[in-house]
């Protein structure tokens, strides 16, 4: 009789144990679960305040443009708070790899970089620029791409 109280009692602690640990283990992977989408959330919340700030400041680069087609040769000051939201521009989008010109840019090696590189704006190629002088700090992609700046530059002042 004793026995079987004893018996009974190790398979209650057991049962005791597997459930402890079956809910811990639930619980690290809601954990981890929750952690991932809070991780998320965060990054397209960046992504959504970038993106605004980046908008604003192409809305008054091109109010700036606007301004200077109207006042002609008189608007050289508003040519240079032009170039200057231009680098600002850079800068920020450089500084969160969802807000570049290429996706996943981060992932690709480079030679899937370059067949992508065509077609980009002077400022597009300088965000990627300044992104990678930053991060992976690629010698022949920096290499490449100061060659597409200085090429698009030349084509975009002609």
């Amino acid at each position: 009789m004793q026995e079987a109280i004893i018996d009974r009692i190790e398979t209650t602690r057991k049962q005791i144990r597997d459930w402890r640990t079956d809910q811990l283990g639930g619980l690290q992977e809601r954990q981890r679960t929750l952690l991932k989408h809070g991780e998320n959330a965060l990054n397209s919340g960046k992504t959504a305040l970038i993106n605004l700030e980046a908008n604003t400041l192409e809305s008054a680069r091109d109010l700036l443009a606007w301004a200077s087609e109207s006042l002609g040769p008189r608007a050289s000051f508003l040519a240079r708070g032009r170039d200057a939201l231009d680098e600002a521009l850079v800068a920020l989008k450089a500084g969160h790899s969802a807000t570049l010109p290429i996706e996943d840019f981060d992932q690709l090696s480079i030679a899937r970089v370059l067949p992508q590189l065509d077609g980009l704006s002077a400022a597009e190629l300088r965000t990627l620029s300044h992104y990678e002088t930053e991060h992976k700090n690629r010698k022949t992609l920096l290499a490449e791409l100061d060659a597409r700046i200085g090429a698009t530059t030349e084509v975009e002042d002609a």
